[in-house]
């Protein structure tokens, strides 16, 4: 919103004057951190105050990809941040998009709630500013953001809704993207038959046109390894195919190992991990 001579809700003061001027700088800068999001948190964020900070390559490419591609799915070990890589993402999306009404689900209740709650305030530590996208009950009548036991959500300013929700408490929500936590547990009845169908109506702009270039009807998939017996084994396949076939259309990312992590600066990890193997070739040359 542009006060003629007062600061907008985000603290930056703008005039008519300035809107006129810079109008085509600011639209390219918007469509530039739209499809390249890591640059705007590193435009954001306060390297002074939040030194030991930084974004891996890896998290980098998956927040490209979460904000260009319709169908995207991740495989990582744990300890890849991957919670904290989906829910910034799609904070993110919700954003840069106005009107956008974005799902994260997972299989257990209890346990995406936990991890939303604890994820979102691990982020405002890191770029305070976002927190500015929300709603504040004082300026827009209601809270940008809303817990309980069920559900957790974001009101953002520009329209955007970001829910967290179990599996189960999921009917009846219209959506235009889903993101799918831990998505080697969904299994094939709830994805086809509750979550996809969702997802009916594309997001449309302000103006009322549709982006033809905008990723509608996304589905993110994000897990740790699982059986091949499961169900997402087989989504998995159809997404390599589709990012063949459409690579405009599709990302898929996987095959972490855990060792490339542990040699990335984790040391304390490393020689824990050490330590343990030489604990165990000691019992077996003890019993020898």
């Amino acid at each position: 919103m542009v006060y003629d001579r007062g600061e907008i809700d985000k603290g930056v003061v703008l005039s008519q004057w300035m809107v006129d001027e810079w109008g085509d700088d600011i639209r390219k800068w918007l469509e530039y951190w739209a499809l390249y999001p890591d640059a705007y948190l590193d435009a954001i964020h306060d390297d002074e105050e939040d030194k030991n900070f930084h974004l891996y390559p890896y998290q980098r490419v998956f927040l490209r990809a979460m904000a260009r591609y319709k169908t995207v799915s991740i495989t990582a070990t744990r300890g890849t941040s991957k919670s904290f890589s989906i829910y910034l993402g799609g904070f993110l999306r919700c954003a840069f998009n106005p009107g956008l009404k974005m799902c994260i689900v997972a299989d257990v209740k209890q346990t995406v709630i936990t991890t939303a709650k604890a994820k979102f305030n691990e982020i405002f530590e890191h770029w305070p500013l976002l927190r500015f996208e929300l709603k504040t009950r004082a300026d827009d009548g209601e809270q940008g953001q809303k817990k309980s036991n069920d559900y957790y959500e974001l009101l953002f300013k520009n329209g955007s809704i970001l829910t967290v929700i179990s599996k189960d408490n999921s009917r009846g929500l219209r959506e235009h993207s889903i993101v799918y936590e831990e998505s080697a547990k969904i299994d094939e009845l709830s994805h086809n038959e509750i979550l996809q169908p969702m997802m009916t109506i594309d997001r449309r702009e302000p103006d009322g046109t549709l982006n033809d270039t905008a990723p509608h009807g996304q589905s993110v998939y994000i897990t740790t390894a699982s059986e091949k017996t499961c169900f997402m084994y087989s989504k998995l396949l159809e997404i390599i195919v589709n990012s063949v076939v459409k690579p405009n259309e599709s990302f898929i990312m996987g095959r972490f190992s855990c060792p490339l992590f542990l040699r990335r600066k984790w040391m304390s990890v490393l020689e824990s991990w050490e330590a343990l193997k030489t604990r165990k070739r000691n019992r077996i040359a003890s019993a020898e």
